[in-house]
């Protein structure tokens, strides 16, 4: 059984971690910037799932091509 309970805590500063990463790479870039804030509300959606003990865990997958770090993608299912 998943503690919901540490996984959002974890989630939240992995969360925070992703925005200061890219807050710094992104301000000359408003596509990716978009992409990356996109990418943050998913994230604190799962957590605020999470801490409230939703029974659907969401399972991200993020997909950067090498070649063009701009096109990445973010995929979402729930269980």
């Amino acid at each position: 059984m998943i503690d919901t309970t540490t996984l959002g805590r974890a989630v939240k500063e992995l969360t925070g971690e992703i925005e200061a990463i890219f807050q710094s790479v992104t301000t000359s870039n408003e596509s990716l910037s978009d992409q990356v804030r996109g990418l943050t509300s998913e994230i604190q959606l799962l957590c605020i799932k999470l801490s409230q003990n939703d029974d659907k865990i969401a399972e991200f997958e993020i997909k950067f091509d090498e070649q063009s770090p701009k096109q990445g993608r973010v995929n979402r299912r729930f269980l």
